[in-house]
């Protein structure tokens, strides 16, 4: 009998390869606007910092049954304080997840394009008033807003009108 040999494969077919790089090409055409349009996500998920920032706030104020205030030290940073509200860094309130000073920075050249420069907390943790921020690069491009609400203290984010 005389003895077969096996042929053994190893590799992809020019088809194959073809059909990978027609998909490769297709999926990066659908990728890249969305890859290259990182202003909208960061100004999105900023806003959602700082709306985070004020419901700590919030609860800080009310934990410790004292006043704090919300200062807008610049239209990129903003601080914690206590209830004198003078932005010297005696009055800043210590962060207690950090052990650090109370303040941030919004970055990638977001700024605050509007917005009270300073919010009060009360001792129950409601605001001194409503408060609107709006966040984004500049006055020409969608922002998005930070929203506290006067009575209830209720803070939501969503794009600005």
């Amino acid at each position: 009998m005389p003895a077969y040999r096996e042929r053994v494969y190893r590799g992809f077919t020019l088809m194959e390869m073809v059909v990978v790089l027609l998909l490769l090409g297709i999926l990066s055409i659908y990728a890249t606007p969305r890859i290259l349009n990182l202003a909208e996500s960061t100004m999105d998920s900023q806003a959602k910092a700082f709306a985070s920032d004020l419901r700590r706030v919030q609860l800080l104020a009310s934990v410790r049954g004292a006043t704090l205030c919300v200062c807008l030290i610049n239209n990129q940073s903003y601080k914690v304080l206590n209830s004198s509200c003078n932005p010297d860094d005696a009055n800043a309130v210590t962060d207690p997840s950090t052990g650090k000073v109370f303040q941030s920075q919004l970055v990638n050249g977001v700024i605050f394009l509007q917005g009270p420069t300073l919010l009060k907390f009360d001792s129950s943790g409601q605001p001194d008033a409503g408060a609107a921020y709006a966040i984004g690069k500049d006055s020409n491009t969608p922002a998005m807003q930070v929203q506290v609400t006067s009575l209830t203290g209720y803070v939501t984010t969503g794009p600005a009108p």
